[in-house]
């Protein structure tokens, strides 16, 4: 019996990771020194973004066995940015004190937490971060929302994910200093010093 990790076999056979690049018109925002921080860093595919950036990136995941298989990653492909440090968590009760992390990503996850637990995580953000998160969503409207219902249902046959899409407690917890749009994916600049 073969045995394939579905999660890392989806993640490279993707055809949305060229939708998934990092606005380079922001690139003003960030400073090498500042202490990063990835949500949901999964295996480490998406690492690099933040990894281009800041000199520090720490990885915060909820699964064990994600956080195994970016630490064997780490190990066997010298050549990717992956996260400096990782920290197995809940993203709803981050293990950080307040205003430890200047910035933080996320790609694909706010969906991914419970619709009960969200505002929750949100107001962690704001207490952990220092400056900006800097979330990155699949399209909830418009015409690419079909090729995200697809891949959504076909994500939930193959990994049991479950998705949550009310995007309304996002837009009602931050101020948002940017906002880009592409085809499958939106990117956020959200203020985290915001009082909401």
């Amino acid at each position: 019996m073969i045995n394939i990790d579905l999660y890392e076999l989806g993640m490279r056979l993707s055809f949305l990771r060229k939708f998934r690049l990092f606005p380079k018109q922001w690139s003003d925002i960030f400073n090498w020194d500042d202490i990063a921080l990835e949500i949901g860093c999964g295996i480490g595919d998406w690492s690099m973004i933040p990894k281009e950036k800041h000199n520090i990136v720490i990885g915060l995941e909820i699964s064990k066995h994600f956080l195994v298989l970016q630490h064997k990653n780490k190990k066997n492909r010298m050549t990717h940015n992956y996260c400096d440090h990782l920290i197995c968590a809940s993203a709803d009760y981050m293990p950080f004190k307040d205003k430890i992390i200047d910035v933080a990503y996320s790609c694909d996850v706010i969906h991914h937490i419970p619709l009960q637990i969200q505002e929750r995580f949100f107001k962690e953000c704001k207490r952990v971060i220092k400056k900006y998160y800097l979330p990155l969503e699949m399209k909830l409207k418009g015409f690419p929302l079909i090729f995200t219902t697809i891949a959504d249902e076909l994500q939930k046959l193959i990994w049991g994910y479950n998705y949550n899409y009310d995007r309304s407690l996002f837009f009602k917890n931050f101020k948002f200093l940017r906002y880009r749009k592409s085809f499958m994916y939106d990117w956020f600049l959200a203020d985290c010093n915001d009082d909401r």
